[in-house]
């Protein structure tokens, strides 16, 4: 669906992808129930790049040896 992108927000990159999806539905080009594979699907993909750390993370400040999305 999306193309692996490394230093990139988590945040901005869902917000895109979501908006394209209700982008389709605003156009009626999908209906709800599309909408609804697609935005499954969408957690799926993102759960599974956050597991192989596609996405930048930085330094907790209150846990130093953690890391967190950034």
């Amino acid at each position: 669906m999306f193309p692996l992108v490394q230093g990139i927000k988590v945040r901005s990159h869902v917000m895109n992808e979501i908006e394209v999806i209700f982008k389709d539905f605003d156009d009626e080009i999908i209906d709800k129930k599309a909408v609804r594979g697609k935005v499954r699907k969408l957690q799926k993909d993102l759960k599974n790049q956050l597991s192989l750390g596609h996405f930048d993370t930085v330094n907790s400040k209150k846990y130093p040896k953690c890391k967190r999305l950034g």
